[in-house]
């Protein structure tokens, strides 16, 4: 988990009752949005804390692993080398899968904190170029609320906001099939895309399902 202050609703993976209560966190306190929301590579002291909270999670009995944010991606191959049970950086990590469900045409659209940052840097070898891109208005509430690491969040707005963005999305490309949230902070809000929308979509907390022994409370 990143050090962060700003509320976690329900179906946010920092949110325990997303998973029923039955979940162990390990808070890296140096991993901040900043440090982690980034173009450039992880330093090498957050990403040997990051291993470090890894290591301690599966000694704690955790038998599948999640970050907090998608931009860990980045770890992905060196976190799983450090621990047996599955890790699962981002939600990412299902495309392959998905790729298989609805075949390589598919138009995915990948809803982010920031998608300029995220279509620059070296997450893009995790995606395609059947791949769209939706970033939150950097002006609006979620937006601020996480960069700023405010303690208090406006759901209603920050609901409009991701809609919005997903409609925004949809303009410049009408053919998206599904979509994939890669925001962990999106997620709450994924009941009410698939409402706007009727299109299917997929998150971390659906790749943790996948694997985790415990059930997930749907939301």
């Amino acid at each position: 988990m990143l050090k962060t202050q700003f509320p976690r609703l329900l179906g946010d993976i920092g949110n325990p009752d997303t998973f029923g209560g039955q979940v162990i966190y390990e808070i890296v306190h140096s991993a901040t949005v900043s440090r982690v929301v980034t173009r450039d590579p992880i330093d090498s002291s957050l990403k040997a804390e990051l291993t470090r909270a890894a290591q301690a999670l599966e000694q704690q009995g955790a038998t599948v692993i999640g970050t907090s944010c998608g931009f860990l991606i980045s770890m992905q191959a060196s976190l799983q080398s450090a621990v047996s049970v599955p890790v699962m950086t981002s939600s990412l990590v299902l495309l392959p899968e998905i790729r298989q469900q609805y075949g390589t045409d598919a138009i995915i659209g990948v809803l982010t904190f920031d998608d300029t940052t995220l279509a620059a840097s070296s997450y893009s070898d995790y995606v395609d170029s059947n791949c769209a891109f939706g970033g939150l208005e950097k002006d609006g509430e979620l937006f601020g609320c996480i960069s700023h690491d405010l303690p208090t969040l406006d759901t209603e707005c920050a609901k409009k906001e991701v809609l919005q963005c997903a409609t925004a999305m949809i303009e410049a490309e009408p053919a998206v099939d599904l979509f994939l949230i890669e925001c962990t902070n999106i997620s709450p809000f994924k009941a009410s895309l698939r409402d706007a929308f009727g299109l299917p979509v997929f998150d971390l907390v659906d790749a943790l399902r996948e694997f985790a022994t415990v059930p997930i409370c749907p939301n």
